[in-house]
């Protein structure tokens, strides 16, 4: 199943003389944001980020197919495609080593005019997997702090379970954003939600988000007091977003993750992962999911968000 358009690098990390400094391609991100077709729209922006090899770029996939099926064919009872069909958009593959490096956003923004005349347009981005063996802290820091400022709806990838060092390192990424929307007055941001992957212990937390808001009461409000270093890293993530979620995604099937050259086929896929794409994907891409990227509590159009990415850039590089 072909996709109009194409990922595009906006932001890299490169290396200079004393150290390292986050690049952006601005004309790149102008093509995108300020075409004719979109400048004008409102603008959702779906971030996702997390460590590195734990399938971003592979649910993102799926993510252009729902798109695509709802806002360019009109057609949403058979998005998630043929059993053959090879999945395509953002890069990715099995194995070990990092596939995407910096940040990458589709070329191609899904329109879509709302009934009370709010006329929309939808960007999906993707950020490198933090924590790999080439990035320094300050790097993965930067990366996720990006995302985090420039989207509406920022998707938090864990494997395996929500453990204390992903609350942390998220208050580490959200507290670096924070400084840098002072400039501003960007805070909080807007809908988080947790999609934790190859979850496994669906009796005690099922799958889908009866599980999910199990595990956000359990973190978020224990029956049992916390110890004060634990409160004040929720306390933290809590008054940074508007809105907490949590989706608890089963594994998908070890033919795909242990064929390296897997092309990501429905076929290779086990059904009941397929079913679950089919309940969280439109819980985050159709119309009545989608939120809309705020900045000062004003709505913001796709051509007016170029100019958050600069003086974001500036401040990242100037320390």
């Amino acid at each position: 199943m072909a996709h109009q358009g194409s990922s595009v690098q906006i932001v890299s990390i490169e290396n200079v003389d004393d150290g390292q400094v986050c690049k952006l391609d601005i004309e790149a991100l102008k093509r995108v944001l300020t075409n004719e077709k979109v400048k004008d729209r409102y603008i959702s922006v779906i971030s996702i980020a997390g460590a590195m090899r734990t399938g971003k770029s592979f649910i993102l996939d799926y993510f252009l197919r729902y798109l695509n099926a709802r806002y360019v064919r009109n057609n949403i009872t058979d998005w998630i495609g043929e059993d053959n069909s090879a999945l395509t958009g953002f890069n990715w593959h099995g194995g070990m080593e990092r596939v995407t490096s910096g940040i990458m956003i589709w070329s191609e923004l899904f329109t879509y005019d709302a009934a009370n005349g709010n006329k929309i347009a939808i960007l999906l981005m993707d950020t490198q997997g933090v924590f790999d063996s080439q990035s320094t802290v300050l790097d993965n820091t930067v990366i996720f702090a990006m995302g985090t400022l420039t989207s509406s709806h920022l998707i938090y990838n864990i494997k395996g379970n929500l453990q204390e060092n992903d609350l942390q390192n998220l208050q580490l990424f959200t507290e670096y954003g924070k400084q840098a929307a002072k400039t501003t007055g960007q805070i909080p941001f807007q809908r988080l939600t947790f999609l934790i992957r190859d979850w496994g212990a669906a009796k005690d937390a099922p799958y889908g988000t009866k599980g999910g808001k199990i595990i956000i009461d359990r973190q978020f409000n224990p029956k049992v007091s916390q110890k004060p270093e634990l409160k004040e890293v929720r306390d933290h993530i809590k008054s940074c977003f508007d809105e907490l979620n949590c989706y608890l995604l089963m594994h998908p099937g070890f033919k795909l993750t242990e064929d390296q050259d897997s092309e990501g086929k429905i076929e290779d896929l086990r059904p009941e992962f397929i079913d679950q794409l089919k309940d969280l994907l439109p819980r985050i891409l159709s119309p009545e999911s989608l939120v809309l990227k705020k900045i000062n509590g004003r709505l913001i159009t796709s051509g007016e968000l170029v100019n958050y990415f600069v003086p974001y850039i500036e401040i990242f590089n100037s320390g």
